[in-house]
């Protein structure tokens, strides 16, 4: 009778967690507006990530949920994303509704301007809040991971260097996979000289139709730049963007200090010799042993017992910066928008290097009448390119930690060693690991600087005959 009492309390125990544990089966069917099936469109419970499904051929879907759950949340691409109530016992009919946002989107192509939804060729379109967001100094970089299939890479990291870019691979046999550049309808051979605060958007034609607009010049694609234009219907208006960045090394190999150098180099000059017995005696000559220390080199000797060594890699490198400042006017007077913008671009790289662009910009459109308008736009670069030197950091990665850098006494005190390892101050009998010329001197002696300046401008009269026809020419100089 007790067993029988204690399965009975077991069983009644147990069962409010078997009912806490049960799931209820919910369907439904989901459609587009015009009753068209949705065939993959996503279904899953609102605040869970693993319990989801998809629908059918049929639009249908059976999903198992928790008992409390609420809602559903279904999705589909360019569709707007529905939230539903979960009614239990009853099919669930879903109805989704085009994304207009997504489709009314107006992207830019070689023959004028078009909705997203009505082009049928590839197009990826980076709007001028992503351009901003990271902060850069290049549009180029701007742009790293922001459209699929495109690859953006650099090969140097040097402030200001220009970037490589692929669109959708490799399309040619020749060595160049440049795409073509169009800023503003002008044929540009880069987009380096523009300052990111200044774009509106950038568009890019990645597959064979651009060729039927530019021919075989954009057969490794095209990319276009909208710049900034004036408002219409607001006030005169001035604004300032700006930002600073701070810069630093990073992944830098490990690099032998001083006392582990100077390990090595002990064990370097160590002969060995295998015994009968089975041991091995080492031993060093008493060349051997002064070659150690550079030919008996009491500095470094001094650098040894002091562990004082010198550590080359701060000395070839530093912290580096980069800021990039904008101020824009804009506004709108009878019939006419007009801009005025002026940037400022600096950045300091971490090998010495720097790079500065100032720009100016000016455009100005005018609306004639309901028929015909007129404008003009220009972009003015000037940049300033110190590439410092090209081997004084790859140099100074290779220099021994035993030989100092600068003299430390005498009237040359504080002054670079043109020749550390030759020097009869460091090694007054010779014996120096190296006849490697000072990283510094080599830094501090390159000029390695370029100065570009473009100017690019654009003319344009627009007649609008009827609605549907608009004819435009336009005169587009380009230095």
């Amino acid at each position: 009778m007790k067993k029988r009492l204690l399965l009975l309390l077991v069983s009644v125990l147990l069962i409010p967690f078997g009912v806490a544990a049960q799931n209820i089966t919910v369907k439904g069917n989901v459609k587009d507006a015009a009753g068209e099936p949705i065939i993959g469109a996503t279904v899953r419970v609102v605040g869970q990530t693993t319990i989801g499904t998809a629908s059918d051929a049929d639009g249908n879907f059976t999903l198992d949920v928790p008992a409390d759950a609420k809602q559903l949340e279904v999705s589909f691409v360019g569709m707007t994303t529905q939230t539903v109530a979960i009614v239990k016992g009853a099919p669930l009919n879903i109805t989704l509704q085009e994304n207009t946002e997504l489709l009314d989107e107006v992207v830019m192509v070689g023959y004028g301007s078009v909705k997203k939804s009505d082009l049928t060729g590839s197009v990826g379109s980076v709007k001028a809040e992503a351009i901003t967001a990271k902060g850069v100094t290049s549009v180029m970089e701007s742009l790293q991971g922001q459209v699929a299939g495109v690859n953006i890479t650099q090969s140097s990291s040097r402030a200001g260097e220009s970037m490589d870019i692929e669109i959708r691979g490799k399309s040619t046999l020749g060595s160049s996979t440049e795409p073509l550049y169009v800023i503003d309808g002008v044929v540009c051979d880069n987009m380096d000289f523009l300052n990111p605060m200044d774009i509106e958007k950038v568009d890019i034609l990645k597959d064979a139709s651009s060729t039927a607009i530019y021919g075989s010049r954009a057969t490794n694609g095209v990319v276009q730049i909208t710049t900034k234009k004036g408002e219409g219907n607001v006030k005169t208006t001035v604004s300032y963007d700006g930002y600073y960045g701070y810069k630093t090394v990073a992944n830098m190999p490990e690099f032998m200090n001083g006392y582990e150098f100077m390990q090595y180099r002990f064990f370097r000059y160590l002969t060995s010799k295998y015994n009968s017995d089975g041991t091995t005696t080492w031993n060093m000559s008493d060349a051997n042993y002064r070659n150690v220390w550079g030919a008996s080199s009491t500095v470094t000797q001094k650098m040894y017992t002091d562990n004082n060594y010198t550590d080359w890699v701060p000395l070839v490198t530093r912290d580096g910066n980069q800021q990039n400042h904008f101020i824009n006017v804009t506004g709108n007077a009878k019939n006419m928008t007009y801009r005025v913008a002026a940037g400022f671009q600096d950045e300091n790289g971490v090998m010495y290097d720097s790079y500065r662009r100032f720009n100016l910009k000016g455009a100005l459109d005018h609306k004639i009448s309901d028929k015909l308008a007129t404008g003009f736009s220009t972009n003015l670069s000037y940049s300033l390119k110190d590439n410092a030197s090209q081997k004084s950091v790859q140099t100074g990665f290779m220099m021994a930690p035993i030989m100092p850098a600068y003299y430390w006494e005498g009237e040359n005190a504080g002054q670079p060693i043109p020749q550390p390892a030759k020097d009869k101050v460091v090694y007054p009998n010779g014996g120096g690991p190296t006849s490697t010329y000072n990283p510094i001197l080599d830094r501090e002696n390159t000029n390695d600087e370029t100065t570009t300046l473009t100017a690019m401008a654009n003319v344009y009269f627009q007649y609008k005959p009827i609605k549907e026809v608009t004819l435009k020419t336009t005169f587009s100089p380009y230095y």
